[in-house]
């Protein structure tokens, strides 16, 4: 990306959820515009929670906030103490030439939903919250104020919670940080659907604006696609109605050349590019032969996908200069065989995965005897049954790893029944003993270690308990079947 001088970091929640810098709302005084307005001046625009505090890291970059106007909720607050680890924030500022600190001269929280709960499964590791559905994982942070365990399982039918997070393309909340509050204002940002007379409709939840203050609107009133936050009092869960007290216009625009970075779904593949999910609404992104790719390639790119995209905006469209599809997935085995035609890669004792190869895939070869790099077909028709593989990748469905990087390296006789497997745990374990890995049924009944995420030796309880849905989780042992290890080392991963 070019040069950054201003950095907005801005939430990332719904299809197109966010809470932008209000035009006129409690708290002003913030850099957003109005349905008309825009983002003006030339910095850059991107996205990211917060992972540290003693001032903030978002996105890497540590901020100084000591003179910084800090907005949560849309109200001022006087110094930092409240922002926390796994808040998705907004912050402006400048950023230092190292590219690590800098200095933040706003900083704005706004939840993604705060209400009730209506219903909680501490198996499927879900939350129902205003007729929306709430998915936590490992990472999501619980605080312990007020949570016993600081997990789901500390979670009650009729807790009112407050939810940051990032909605996917199915609608779902990713939570990153769930706290629980004694407001009886329930609050929800989205785009408007269904509109008939004082109704809307945002992700399946009716809202009733009859009585509301309505702010912001270049009619008057709220219209279908309108990006909006409301707030209300009231919440019938038999009819999944929100009686709504204040409605906001949310919408911006963001003005030409302003640089943007952005993590987030594609909710849409369109001709020459695709959309995600933005702060602005749904944001059009569109790429050409100029784009860097990484970590894939255009035609990997599916609904779904999690990208970062950076680039500048023209028209309201980010155009792309760098996307990067996002791994999940390493594994070091022996190979089965290869096929250069279809570009992919069988894995010894690991039928139900599949490696794909593509022309931006990293190619190493290793062995003592290489072969050129630059003919991707002759490359794996090179490659034998036994050869020793590392790949790294993203799963992208139905036991298909897309190739980032693929290593190859002679035979390792004394280790073909060795494999080392990284990747998300498949579903909550029911007990301690096993879990699944893309399919890969994993025993660890002789397993001799658990490790933290900082490598640090655990039991089995402790580190089961740290297991949920999507945990990132290494396996090193040998294969018991096809599709099986039996575990000898284990360990959390970021």
């Amino acid at each position: 990306m070019k040069t950054r001088i201003l950095t907005y970091i801005f939430v990332l929640i719904a299809l197109a959820w966010f809470s932008g810098c209000s035009g006129s709302g409690s708290g002003g005084g913030g850099t957003g515009g109005s349905a008309t307005g825009g983002v003006g001046g030339t910095g850059v625009i991107s996205a990211g929670l917060i992972t540290a505090t003693g001032s903030i890291t978002v996105n890497g970059v540590k901020y100084e906030t000591e003179d910084a106007r800090i907005f949560m909720d849309d109200e001022e607050v006087l110094d930092d103490r409240f922002l926390k680890v796994g808040m998705v924030v907004e912050v402006e500022g400048e950023i230092n030439d190292d590219g690590t600190t800098g200095t933040a001269a706003l900083v704005r929280f706004d939840d993604s939903v705060e209400g009730p709960v209506a219903a909680v499964n501490t198996d499927t590791l879900v939350m129902e919250i205003l007729g929306q559905t709430v998915v936590v994982d490992a990472q999501t942070i619980f605080d312990d104020s007020g949570f016993t365990p600081a997990n789901i399982n500390g979670v009650t039918v009729g807790d009112v919670v407050e939810v940051s997070g990032q909605v996917d393309n199915k609608g779902n909340i990713r939570a990153t940080r769930v706290e629980k509050t004694t407001s009886a204002i329930f609050e929800i940002t989205g785009i408007v659907s269904g509109l008939a007379n004082s109704t809307f409709t945002i992700n399946g939840l009716t809202v009733d604006f009859s009585s509301a203050v309505l702010e912001d609107f270049p009619v008057g009133a709220p219209t279908n696609g309108d990006l909006v936050e409301v707030k209300g009092s009231a919440y019938d869960k038999a009819s999944n109605t929100l009686t709504a007290t204040r409605v906001e216009n949310k919408a911006r625009t963001i003005a030409d050349d302003v640089e943007v970075e952005i993590e987030s779904f594609v909710v849409a593949l369109t001709a020459g590019g695709f959309s995600i999910s933005s702060p602005f609404g749904v944001l059009s992104v569109v790429y050409d032969a100029s784009t860097e790719f990484r970590g894939g390639a255009a035609t990997d790119i599916l609904v779904g996908t999690k990208v970062e995209v950076e680039g500048y905006v023209q028209g309201n469209v980010l155009v792309a200069d760098e996307i990067t599809l996002k791994e999940n997935v390493r594994v070091e085995v022996a190979a089965s065989g290869a096929d250069g035609s279809s570009l992919t890669i069988e894995l010894r004792s690991l039928s139900a995965l599949t490696v794909f190869v593509n022309s931006l895939t990293e190619l190493d070869d290793k062995r003592a005897a290489p072969v050129s790099t630059s003919d991707i077909v002759a490359f794996l028709n090179s490659i034998n049954a036994d050869d020793h593989l590392r790949v790294r990748g993203r799963e992208i469905g139905n036991g298909r790893i897309a190739a980032v990087e693929l290593e190859v390296d002679d035979p390792d006789y004394d280790k073909l029944d060795e494999v080392d497997l990284r990747g998300p745990v498949d579903a909550t374990p029911t007990d301690t003993t096993s879990f699944a890995i893309l399919g890969i049924q994993i025993d660890t009944s002789s397993a001799s270690s658990f490790k933290d995420r900082m490598e640090s030796e655990i039991g089995r309880s402790a580190f089961f308990e740290s297991i949920q849905a999507g945990t990132t989780v290494e396996a090193q042992g040998v294969f018991s079947a096809d599709n099986a290890i039996d575990a000898e080392e284990l360990e959390l991963e970021d």
